[in-house]
């Protein structure tokens, strides 16, 4: 099985995933509670803008971190998102909101094009090992 989803719709939904990842104790209205479930999605988020921009696709910026990588960074935000979910016991809108993130982040990381988990053939890295 390969990745079906286009490396160009992931490089575009990356900006908007990353946004909404950070913005969700405001968007969702938990931001007052603090501790966890505050800090979790916006360091989270923050980091996903940080690995956009320097990423080697199509809407990357300083086009520095292969592909691979970034796709396993996806699937390494999901998880520790969805899991966070579970493991501080979140309640109602942030218990789903952490939940559906992750799992999307996941989906993202495993099923789009040249994606490590699917495909038997890695990227080389360069000589600079990037």
């Amino acid at each position: 099985m390969k990745g079906f989803l286009p490396i160009s719709f992931h490089s575009v939904l990356d900006y908007v995933l990353a946004t909404i990842t950070a913005a969700s104790p405001w968007l969702f209205g938990f931001s007052a509670t603090g501790g966890a479930s505050l800090f979790i999605p916006l360091f989270i988020g923050c980091m996903q803008w940080n690995m956009i921009i320097f990423t080697n696709y199509k809407f990357g910026i300083w086009q520095v971190f292969p592909l691979q990588l970034h796709l396993i960074f996806d699937f390494i935000c999901g998880f520790l998102i969805f899991s966070a979910a579970f493991i501080y016991h979140y309640e109602g809108l942030v218990f789903w909101s952490q939940v559906c993130l992750g799992i999307v982040n996941m989906v993202f990381g495993i099923f789009t094009a040249k994606t490590p988990f699917l495909n038997n053939k890695v990227d080389v890295f360069d000589s600079r090992g990037m």
